[in-house]
This record gives structure tokens, C-alpha cells and sequence, in this order.
């Protein structure tokens, strides 16, 4: 059995960093901003290197080229293999916040942080940070599956455990992507590099079921999307499909299953939480789902998450962002002549044999 939670301080909670490489800040971070800024009760920071950053009340912008020394980062990048052009390196971009995030540390002597991608809607942790501090100092990101982890989420209340994935990057630059090493962290170093509930602590009916070391999601009582639950609920990033619309219910198979359908959403309107549950048991409150598709503004209202929340629950798919959705009928459409053309061919031809 789950502890009770307990009513947060503003001092349990630690600084939120969020970072962004690039010239342009897009729309939906901005939207993620300007909604934490309000909400968070601990300082929000966003990191960047963009020679226009947004002046959003609440939010601490801070070019970190001020301080930031990327010479353990080329070292990387010499033997990366990884695209540099893709989305404007997002790939690396993705590995270098950790040196961004470990030196902002050392910077302004902060014990610990929470990080978290800008496309991640946050709820209320409640007393989760307690937790963990009670479990043991470490970085804690959750996991999607035996090969791969993220850090759409990530908490550290270890500078040294931050150090340390730092220098492996370092030491194994060029062995693999982001996620795909950051899951090798957490079994290299499993006091250091700890995994937190996600979405395979609810496709099972024991939460335990699962195939690496997690934190029990029985001990905190809360989960952390990694990427799976968001794209099941909201649909993925719409550049990745730009001749059809975005559904719900979609996952990459390196990332989720189909046991993602034992899973259910509720919004509850008495906590202003989304929360979830293996089909028939208790439901844990999400403290971060992931929006790939970057819909945030429907992420950040309230009738919005309660009407995904529905409808990831049935068992038809439903248009998340209708683009090009006549094409896309009409292709489906001539799909379906064809079928029934076909059948009906092959019908007849029976009985004429016959």
C-alpha cells in the first residue's frame, strides 16, 4: 500500500529548469512557460543560447553561454554518429543538456533540480520529492523499456550522479541515442541512475511486473510519463506524419505495446490531476505527460484532458489534429472500393466456376 500524500511546502519543491537550444523558442513552449510560471512554487528557469528569449513573468531566462564551457561536449560530438541536421540538432541537443544542466549546478551551488522537457505537462507532485529524497540521492527519469529511458522528467539530488552521466556520455559517445544509453546508466548504475513508474507499472495488473528495476509505484504512489501515455492520449509530433492527420492511440514499439489498452484515464475534477490505472484497479496521479504532438493548450485545459481522457478509453482511434484529414478520407476511401471491388471479383468468379 501507497503512503498517504502529504500537503507539499514550497520548500520541498525543487528550482525547475527547463532548457532550449536554438534561435527560436516555438509556440508551445512558450505556452508551457507561461502556464508553470503561475503554478510552480519554487524558481523556473529557462536555459537557453536564443538571442531574442521571451520575457514571461515568473520565469528566470538565463543565456547559459555566460558561464557554460562546451569543451567536454565536443568530445562528443567528434564521435557521435547521430544526425547534427535533424530539427536543428535536436539529437544532440538532447545529450548536451546534461552538461548544460550538471555545470548550472555547480554554478550556483543548487543541491538539486527538476528537469523537464518543454513539451511535458506538469501536475501537481505533491510530497513526491520527499520520496525520493528518502530513497536515496540519485538522478531519477523513468523508463520506457528494457533498451530505452528518457529524460522528459528528470530529478536529481545528486550532483555527483548528474557528474557521472555526463562522463559516460563522454565515455560512450557514438555507442548509441540519448535514451538507448541512458537505460544502460540505469543498469550500469542502478544506485545512481533510478527509474521511476511509468507506463509499465500500469499495463499489468501488479505494478512489480516489470522487467527492470523500478521504483515501486506502490511506495510514491505517482507516475511519470515517459512518452508512451501522452502519445496513447494526445497522438505524436505532427511533422513526423505531414500527409495525414494525427490520431490518439499510437506509440513506437521500441517505446510501448499493446498492453498500453489495459491502461485507463480519468481527469479528476476535484484534484485538477489526470490520472491513471491499470483497467479495474486503484489510479495514480500523473505528475508529467508527455505531449508529442505539442497540442499544449488543449494539455493545459482542464476540458481538454478530461475529453482525451474519454476518448483514449474507447476502443476507436480519434483525430487529434485533423491535417489533411480530406486527403486522408479520400485515400481511405479508394482503399475501400478497392477492397470491396476485389472481393466482389473474386466472389463472382466462384460462382461462375461453380
Amino acid at each position: 500500500m501507497s503512503r498517504p500524500t502529504q500537503t507539499p511546502q514550497a520548500s520541498d519543491y525543487p528550482p525547475l529548469v527547463y532548457h532550449y537550444g536554438g534561435s527560436t523558442i516555438p509556440d508551445y513552449a512558450l505556452v508551457t512557460l507561461k502556464h508553470v510560471a503561475t503554478r510552480w512554487p519554487a524558481p523556473v528557469y529557462l536555459l537557453h543560447n536564443s538571442p531574442q528569449p521571451p520575457e514571461i513573468r515568473g520565469v528566470i531566462a538565463e543565456d547559459f553561454r555566460a558561464w557554460y564551457s562546451p569543451d567536454q561536449f565536443r568530445a562528443v560530438l567528434a564521435s557521435s554518429q547521430m544526425d547534427g541536421e535533424f530539427r536543428e540538432g535536436f539529437w544532440l541537443h538532447a545529450i548536451e543538456r546534461f552538461f548544460v544542466l550538471s555545470q548550472w549546478l555547480e554554478v550556483t551551488g543548487n543541491s538539486r533540480l527538476l528537469h523537464a522537457e518543454l513539451d511535458v505537462r506538469l501536475f501537481s507532485h505533491g510530497d513526491l520529492f520527499t520520496r525520493l529524497d528518502e530513497i536515496g540521492p540519485a538522478v531519477y527519469m523513468p523508463r520506457a523499456s528494457v533498451e530505452q529511458a528518457g529524460a522528459n522528467w528528470l530529478y536529481c539530488n545528486d550532483r555527483d550522479a548528474l557528474r557521472l552521466i555526463v562522463d559516460e556520455f563522454c565515455r560512450r559517445a557514438g555507442e548509441g541515442y540519448e535514451m538507448q544509453l541512458l537505460a544502460r546508466f540505469m543498469d550500469d548504475f542502478p544506485d545512481r541512475v533510478r527509474a521511476v513508474p511509468s507506463h509499465t507499472a500500469l499495463e499489468n495488473a501488479d505494478p512489480s511486473e516489470v522487467q527492470f528495476p523500478v521504483v515501486d509505484l506502490r511506495d510514491i504512489g505517482m507516475v511519470v510519463d515517459v512518452h508512451p501515455l501522452g502519445t496513447w492520449m494526445l497522438g505524436q509530433d505532427r511533422r513526423n506524419i505531414p500527409h495525414q492527420p494525427v490520431f490518439n492511440h499510437f506509440f513506437y514499439e521500441e517505446l510501448g505495446s499493446e498492453k498500453l489498452r489495459n491502461i485507463r484515464y480519468h481527469y479528476s475534477w476535484k484534484n485538477h490531476r489526470l490520472e491513471a490505472s491499470h483497467k479495474g484497479g486503484p489510479k495514480y496521479p500523473l505528475v508529467a505527460l508527455h505531449v508529442h504532438s505539442k497540442v499544449m493548450r488543449r494539455a493545459h485545459s482542464a476540458y481538454a484532458l478530461a475529453l482525451y481522457a474519454r476518448l483514449a478509453n474507447q476502443k476507436f482511434d480519434s483525430v487529434v489534429i485533423p491535417q489533411k484529414l480530406g486527403a486522408y478520407f479520400c485515400r481511405v476511401g479508394r482503399a475501400t472500393r478497392n477492397s470491396v471491388y476485389l472481393f466482389l471479383k473474386r466472389f463472382f468468379s466462384r460462382e461462375t466456376s461453380l
